[in-house]
């Protein structure tokens, strides 16, 4: 009876840290239910409709309908590229037949191999079984939710308690980066993954660190890592996939660096290595129905080669977008379609600047070329910041103490 009662002590607290767990996921699952309850069970849509009416045929009724301007002129692109390809993808399922075409831009042009319509992704199904004005609000309250989720196990995975994991996970999803790119349902689906893809990098290196020299198997760590990534790359948007392996593939190195350090064993360093190679070419192999004809219509497309290199340096990340990581309307916000002159404390049009310039972009832009605010979006929020500084100081405080000691 001494052994036995320690053992059920130790199962009952095993299944209550499982429930915390549980009870964490199923709010990070909800939680972006809650945020987007007004697309998803409130009746209303994601599409930017208005929009529309700043293009013809529509601008012609503009004032009929009593719309003026959009809300937000950067989402244009839901409605007027997104929302046709959905449309074009359920249209061919209803007619049994492969959107390998699109006749109605131009002479024709590929479609299916194009990308980023995000066809072939699985969690795509949402617009095939719902109706599309529905189902963009349900689609993306299901990727941040994937995103807050995958974040969360990574944390947790690294050793981080439940708290700071769940903060982790809110911060992931509802960093501005997803939230202003809810517009490119594509980009938000891609970028989901990614924290789930290092959980299974961080396990099949951490694994080998508890069983020091002894060999193990991690095909099952494999085996999720690959398929991740194939539902990654099947997303849709190319440029977060090369984000995402890069991300991926300096992360293995500085974990193989680390468990070399710490075991000075070449032979095990290699053996994970090439395991974490299959794990990539098997994600690859996965996305290739996508990604193989994506390669071969962008070698034909005409804007290859269409700008040098030093233009396309020229879009980087300008520096001083960074003071957008701690205050995000520093540079306007394209919802709003004045802005506060804090030193005269008058309400100014964005139709000019402090300066009384006009705006060359247009009445309602935040577009002074120094990146839009869909493209410039990096900020985390006030509370991910606080606790980062409150980290560095317990950290140093405690580096302190240590050499004190």
């Amino acid at each position: 009876m001494n052994d036995v009662a320690p053992l059920m002590v130790g199962e009952r607290i095993l299944l209550k840290e499982h429930k915390l767990d549980l009870l964490i996921s199923l709010l990070l699952l909800l939680l972006p239910l809650i945020f987007f309850w007004p697309v998803t069970l409130g009746g209303k849509t994601l599409l930017p409709v208005d929009n529309l009416f700043t293009f013809e045929p529509w601008a012609s009724f503009a004032d009929e309908w009593g719309v003026s301007i959009p809300h937000n002129e950067l989402l244009s692109d839901l409605i007027l590229e997104n929302y046709v390809w959905k449309g074009f993808i359920v249209q061919a399922i209803h007619n049994r037949q492969i959107p390998l075409w699109n006749p109605y831009l131009f002479a024709g042009l590929p479609f299916l191999a194009a990308g980023q319509h995000s066809a072939l992704y699985p969690l795509s199904i949402l617009f095939y079984i719902l109706p599309l004005a529905r189902a963009y609000g349900y689609f993306t309250a299901l990727q941040f939710s994937l995103a807050g989720l995958f974040m969360f196990i990574y944390c947790r995975v690294l050793g981080v308690n439940r708290f700071g994991a769940l903060i982790a996970g809110i911060t992931y999803m509802l960093s501005a980066f997803f939230v202003v790119s809810v517009v490119f349902t594509m980009i938000i689906a891609a970028a989901a993954w990614l924290p789930l893809l290092l959980t299974m990098i961080e396990i099949v290196v951490r694994k080998q660190e508890e069983k020091g020299p002894v060999a193990y198997s991690p095909i099952p760590y494999i085996a999720v890592g690959a398929v991740a990534l194939g539902f990654q790359l099947l997303a849709g948007h190319v440029e977060i996939s090369l984000y995402v392996l890069l991300v991926m593939g300096f992360y293995a190195l500085g974990r193989l660096a680390i468990l070399w350090w710490r075991q000075r064993r070449w032979p095990v360093v290699f053996r994970l290595a090439s395991w974490l190679v299959v794990m990539v070419v098997l994600g690859l192999g996965l996305g290739a129905v996508q990604f193989i004809p994506l390669y071969e219509v962008a070698r034909l497309n005409f804007r290859q080669g269409s700008v040098p290199y030093s233009q396309v340096v020229s879009w980087a990340f300008p520096p001083r977008r960074l003071l957008a990581f701690l205050v995000p309307d520093f540079f306007g916000n394209p919802s709003h379609h004045s802005y506060l002159d804090v030193f005269t404390g008058r309400t100014v049009h964005l139709a000019l600047n402090a300066y009384g310039q006009l705006n060359p972009n247009g009445p309602h832009s935040t577009d002074w070329g120094v990146k839009n605010y869909v493209e410039g979006g990096s900020y985390l929020g006030l509370l991910p910041l606080l606790l980062v500084a409150v980290a560095v100081i317990s950290h140093l405080r405690r580096h302190q103490r240590n050499s004190a000691d």
